[in-house]
Order: C-alpha cells, then sequence, then structure tokens
C-alpha cells in the first residue's frame, strides 16, 4: 500500500516508521525539561532516585557506544550524544540539591530560626520549608478543607497539561517528518544485510538494554519505601513511555523481518522492555496521589495566639 501517491510515493509502513522515529527525537530532546522543571520549583531532589539517574546516564553512554560500533545513521549517533550530556545534567543537578545546597541550606535554617522556631520532634528542614504559614486569627478558615478545594480545582489542569504536552509532542514530530520528507532531508533507510552487523555492537547494545531496564527498579522502590512520588514529574515519564513506544515502532515498522528484529532486539529491549516498568510508577502516580494532598495538610503548622508560623 502506497501513500502520497503521485511523483514520490512511500510504503505506508515506510511513512509510520518515519513518523514514528521523528516523533521519538523530539520526545528524547526535551524529556529531561519537565524533570529539570520540577526540581528547580521544589529547590530539592529528594524524589529522584540517583541510582535512576546514574542507571541513564551509563544506558546512554552504552547505547551511543552500540550505535557507533554499528555504524548506525548519524543522525542517531548524535542523539545519543546528546543524551549523554542531558542525561548527565540531571545527575549533577540532583547531586547539587542532594548534596550541597541541601547542606548549605540546613546550616543556614538551623543556624537563623534555632532560637525563633524551635523544630517539632521529627521534623526536618524539607518539612519547614512545606510548612504553611497561618495566621491564627477568630474565625479561623478550615485549612485541610482549603487545600483539598485548591487539589480538585487544579486537577483538570494537572491532566489537560500532560496530555497536551503529549500531543503536541506528536504534532511536531508528525510535521517535522513531513516537511523534512518533501524537502529531501529524509529518506527511507536501507535495510542492512540480516546478519551482517559487528558482533560486539549488539553485545554493547545488550549491556545497554539492561541497564536502562534494572535503571528504573530503585526508583520503583524509592517511591514504594516512602509511599510518594512527590518531586517526580509525571509528563516525564510519560514522555518517555511515548518516545521508547515510538523508537521501537520505528523499528519494527521498517521491517518485520524475523533476522532484523533479532538484529535490533538489544535497541527493542532497551525502548519498549522500559514500558512495563513505566506502567509500574503510573500506578504508583496513581495510588500515592493522596498522600501528597494528606501530607500538604499534616504539614500545616498552627501557631500560638498572635503569632506567625515560620516557613
Amino acid at each position: 500500500m502506497a501513500f502520497f501517491s503521485g511523483t514520490e510515493q512511500l510504503p505506508l509502513r515506510e511513512v509510520l516508521s518515519g513518523i514514528s522515529s521523528t516523533v521519538s527525537l523530539v520526545g528524547w530532546v526535551v524529556i529531561l525539561i519537565p524533570q529539570l522543571y520540577e526540581n528547580y520549583s521544589l529547590g530539592n531532589a529528594d524524589g529522584l532516585s540517583l541510582f535512576f539517574c546514574i542507571g541513564w546516564v551509563l544506558g546512554a553512554i552504552f547505547n551511543v557506544a552500540g550505535a557507533i560500533w554499528a555504524g548506525l545513521l548519524p543522525s542517531v549517533i548524535g542523539l545519543g550524544f546528546y543524551f549523554c550530556v542531558a542525561n548527565s545534567v540531571l545527575l549533577l543537578q540532583a547531586c547539587y540539591y542532594r548534596f550541597i545546597a541541601k547542606r548549605a541550606l540546613e546550616n543556614g535554617v538551623f543556624e537563623s530560626e534555632e532560637e525563633t522556631s524551635p523544630l517539632l520532634v521529627g521534623d526536618t528542614v524539607a518539612d519547614r520549608r512545606r510548612r504553611v504559614s497561618v495566621v491564627h486569627t477568630q474565625g479561623e478558615p478550615d485549612v485541610a478543607k482549603l487545600l483539598m478545594n485548591e487539589d480538585d480545582a487544579s486537577l483538570v489542569k494537572k491532566v489537560v497539561g500532560p496530555v497536551a504536552a503529549i500531543f503536541g509532542i506528536v504534532m511536531v514530530g508528525t510535521v517535522g517528518w513531513f516537511l523534512a520528507w518533501k524537502s529531501g532531508a529524509w529518506e527511507p533507510s536501507e535495510i542492512v544485510e540480516p546478519g551482517q552487523g559487528p558482533w560486539g555492537a549488539l553485545v554493547v547494545g545488550y549491556i545497554s538494554a539492561v541497564i536502562y531496564l534494572f535503571s528504573r527498579i530503585p526508583q520503583i522502590i524509592q517511591n514504594y519505601q516512602t509511599k510518594s512520588t512527590e518531586g517526580l514529574s509525571l509528563l516525564f515519564f510519560m514522555i518517555s513511555t511515548l518516545a521508547n513506544l515510538t523508537y521501537g515502532g520505528g523499528i519494527l515498522f521498517h521491517s518485520s523481518d524475523r533476522q532484523y528484529v533479532m538484529d535490533n532486539l538489544p535497541w527493542l529491549l532497551g525502548s519498549i522492555g522500559v514500558c512495563s516498568e513505566d506502567l509500574v510508577l503510573f500506578v504508583q502516580f496513581y495510588l500515592y496521589r493522596s498522600r501528597h494532598r494528606r501530607r500538604r495538610v499534616s504539614s500545616v503548622s498552627i501557631p500560638a495566639p498572635g503569632a506567625i508560623a515560620h516557613l
């Protein structure tokens, strides 16, 4: 079945492969922005597992090494280098907030507020920063009710925002592929002779896939132990799922030949395989969503009459 018939024709599978690959490319380019912003807005990266970040960096390094060894397209290799740099930025940001900024904040808070705002039992610096400042007056409003109303009012925004972002990535990728194809910048890739790729590249590819598969486990365990996904960007994992699915789709739409699939199996495992783990994370986002509300309510500190709680 041909698509875009006329002077130029493309099989439908090549069209789907090209669109999928371009959507995946757009997704990988912007994937870290939501999580980087989440860490910046919170002023910490406590919700992010460092082992998860380290796994992403190592997986990206082995991925680009395998791509170079296998002689993949320059765009694939370039994207691999970009991902190495981007993942390193996320890891460095997490380390900065976890070790440097947190220590400086603890020292500053304890020195400036030791006398004016004594710590509650089990209180932490993060609890201090989250505590809501409330003025104790006659006819004080129901703080818990206000917070729940605020959450309910922003529910639509929390849902519509990520969905709109995903739709935008798909549209940008689709239009981008069409323009690249019409301008001649994109052409269907030739299928490499089955079994002719260097075996060493496959080994490196499998190592990358294993690292990617195991990298999410520390994050899932941390979420389970804390019973919270606070500090994690839902959009970050939604884009990850989209990018991984379309990356695998770009390969499978191109050819479903058994040997071709086996030659690309490491990259398929490293992309589509982690989507099952992302499903676990989405379930955790759903299960632990009410805990965020309870933590916000329980973090409210009502000061003595005439006093104002310190943030």
